[in-house]
């Protein structure tokens, strides 16, 4: 496909609707809708908050995974094949989505295969060899070796394969594009020749059909296996990534073994994607126009003001179902609701922008099933910011409103709070998913004193580093016990942060402003450095200090500001810094009112300070004048203490145990951290 023109019908596909048609015309009432996240151009890179390098290995194959042998160049996504040492002397590669998706589904993808004896490959899989569903879409071998299948030039190879707990169903249609109609130009081309289009349409949990230029390629029905046997209750139910890769075996069933001399011509050895086109279906006729709900949405009962608030969650499973859908005004949408992983105390929580009066919380449970899930469960409120996601922690917090609903809930369930609050958090007294349909807080909003204004005074924004979108990277650290190529969540941070390795996240900005940005971070490692970017703009880039130790969270304050407008904006933090084991995480802290300056020691404000240190009973600051407040901060960043320099210079510190704290002192556009040591 010419570069330019396929760059004019991307922008068309992806217009701002997402409309556009898939090969196969939608069931009466029906429309397809484009799924950004699984579909792409490969226009602008490999985009690896679409895409990731998954290097498992074929067992008892010469096929060897590696993350150099794929990318994205010249608009179309490539997996190379090159020789190596016996005995894997076929090195590869195999890219997956990170989104996953089931029916009812369309995807197609144009392929032009290498002309090799080995599979090139496009399915759908779930990533569990011992419990998965499979859809083979094309798995193509241009030039089979074994002199036994000379159909393979041709043949699609499209089956379903459905393994559970080690038993397996499958059934193929071998449909050759030889019997394409007489008009299709595509009839009798092999697969390395010329592009084809090949897709699958996923219409239930037994039915899928597939696609090649422009034509039905056959169908499957699951449960119908190859051998004959029929079992009717095998449903395919499991959500799916995309998958392509390219391998080789000395198996018939393949083709044979690709021959060495064949990897070394880069004329051949290349299995090039011109682009993916991902669809979902939805509720309304066919054709350009809005997309019509799924669902009706039920009136929120009362003045509900936590709809469309800043909404976070313990995690988010599958990266599809995240805490924003929670707070949306809908109670009954298809697959409407927040979903996190299976956490120990998992939570959901809504910050209301102010203290507000707050009558009654209405929680609401899933109804098409699983309502057992959310179970034994509290209902959190404060007016100010919880500092701990622990439960126990929470509950203690001085202020917290505790209320505690035992057994299922309900449809919804009702808490009459009648106090004032700004953050409401749902949480599980135990472990499991945590689901809602829909949190409703009833009341007025601003009206509960002592808090911040909407769009007045200072803001705060808090990303927990764990809380993350996507993650990446180029690093392979899985021989080190790490996940591979991205960041490793260990509870409420991250680790095994490699150089290059990313996270990415969405925040909702209520109130426009300059804000600073202030990380929790440890590292004992030298040349260490964190990035963060907004909307694809890098913002700031500081080095981290060796602080000896990789969880002894302490502040670091970025060198810039960042002026954030109302509204959404998509947040990637790097680690930019040259050694290969960078930093640990905890999280990152965005405020208004408080300047990015760290003063040292040799800064006109360096009088400011704090004695004795080390410490035993009281502390005291030293010319203070014109600053506000001090935090304390143990090493695992809680806060500890909290002193208002406004009225004193001095607070007492017997409650704290025997350590090493941070206290950060703020004023009009300054601050200063200083360490200290308490010992009793």
């Amino acid at each position: 496909m010419n570069y330019l023109k396929k760059g004019i019908a991307a922008a068309i596909l992806l217009s701002s609707a997402y409309t556009a048609y898939a090969q196969p015309a939608p069931p009466q009432g029906k429309r397809w809708e484009v799924v950004p996240e699984m579909t792409d151009e490969f226009n602008n890179g490999f985009d690896t908050v679409k895409w990731r390098k998954e290097l498992w290995q074929y067992p008892n194959t010469p096929t060897l995974m590696v993350a150099e042998n794929s990318g994205v160049s010249n608009g179309n996504l490539w997996i190379k094949a090159t020789e190596g040492p016996n005995p894997t002397y076929f090195h590869s590669s195999r890219i997956y989505s990170n989104a996953q998706i089931k029916y009812p589904m369309y995807t197609e993808s144009r392929i032009i295969t290498a002309h090799l004896s080995a599979y090139n490959t496009f399915w759908l899989n779930n990533g569990d060899i011992n419990d998965r569903d499979e859809i083979d879409v094309i798995e193509n071998n241009s030039r089979p070796s074994c002199g036994c299948q000379p159909n393979f030039p041709w043949q699609m190879n499209s089956q379903y394969f459905q393994a559970t707990n080690g038993f397996t169903v499958r059934n193929a249609d071998n449909f050759d594009n030889r019997n394409l109609s007489a008009n299709n130009p595509k009839r009798g081309v092999r697969w390395n020749e010329e592009y084809h289009t090949v897709g699958v349409w996923w219409k239930d949990a037994k039915n899928m059909t597939f696609y090649l230029d422009g034509e039905e390629a056959g169908s499957v029905v699951v449960g119908q296996d190859r051998g004959g046997r029929n079992y009717p209750e095998i449903r395919f139910s499991r959500e799916l990534n995309l998958v392509w890769d390219l391998w080789t075996a000395d198996e018939n069933f393949l083709g044979g073994a690709a021959v060495r001399a064949h990897l070394r011509d880069d004329s051949i050895n290349t299995m090039r994607v011109d682009w993916v086109h991902t669809f979902t279906l939805v509720d309304g006729q066919g054709g350009p126009g809005p997309i019509d709900p799924i669902d009706p949405i039920d009136p929120v009962p009362g003045n509900n003001i936590a709809l469309n608030k800043p909404a976070t969650q313990s995690s988010n499973y599958l990266n599809r179902f995240p805490a924003s859908l929670a707070v949306d005004g809908n109670t009954n949408g298809a697959d409407n609701f927040n979903h996190t992983e299976n956490d120990q105390n998992a939570w959901l929580e809504v910050d209301l922008g102010s203290v507000s009066d707050i009558t009654t919380i209405n929680v609401y449970n899933r109804t098409d099933c699983c309502q057992g899930r959310l179970n034994n469960f509290h209902v959190l409120v404060s007016d100010t910011p919880f500092t701990s996601k622990n439960l126990n922690t929470t509950i203690n917090q001085s202020g917290v409103g505790n209320f505690f609903t035992s057994g299922n809930g309900g449809s919804p369930t009702t808490i009459q709070a009648n106090r004032t609050g700004r953050y409401v958090r749902v949480q599980l007294a135990g472990s499991n998913f945590l689901h809602v349909k829909e949190l409703i807080v009833n009341g007025t909003e601003g009206s509960g004193g002592g808090g911040t204004p909407p769009n007045t005074g200072n803001a705060t924004i808090v990303i927990e580093a764990e809380n993350f979108n996507n993650t990446g990277g180029t690093f392979n650290d899985a021989f080190a016990g790490g996940p591979g190529l991205g960041v490793n969540v260990a509870g409420n941070n991250i680790n095994y942060v490699n150089s290059g390795d990313f996270t990415a996240h969405t925040i909702n900005v209520q109130q426009a402003g300059v804000y600073t940005i202030e990380y929790l971070i440890s590292t004992p490692s030298d040349n260490a450095q964190i990035q963060l970017s907004v909307d694809g703009n890098v913002v700031s880039t500081d080095n981290v200090p060796n602080n000896g130790q990789w969880n002894s969270f302490s502040p670091l304050v970025a060198s810039s500001t960042v002026n954030l407008s109302a509204g959404t904006h998509d947040i990637v933090i790097l680690a930019s810094g040259s050694n290969v084991w960078q930093w640990n995480l905890d999280k990152v802290t965005l405020r208004t009112g408080l300047g990015a300056k760290i003063i040292s020691s040799s800064d006109e404000l360096a009088s400011v300070n704090v004695y004795p240190n080390p410490v035993a009973d009281q502390l005291n600051f030293v010319a203070v004048d014109g600053f506000d407040s001090a935090i304390i901060y143990d090493l695992n960043g809680r806060v500890v203490n909290e002193v208002n320099l406004k009225s004193t210079t001095n607070v007492n510190i017997e409650s704290l145990s025997n350590g090493i704290y941070m206290v950060k002192i703020i004023g009009n556009g300054t601050q200063k951290v200083q360490r200290i040591v308490v010992t009793h």
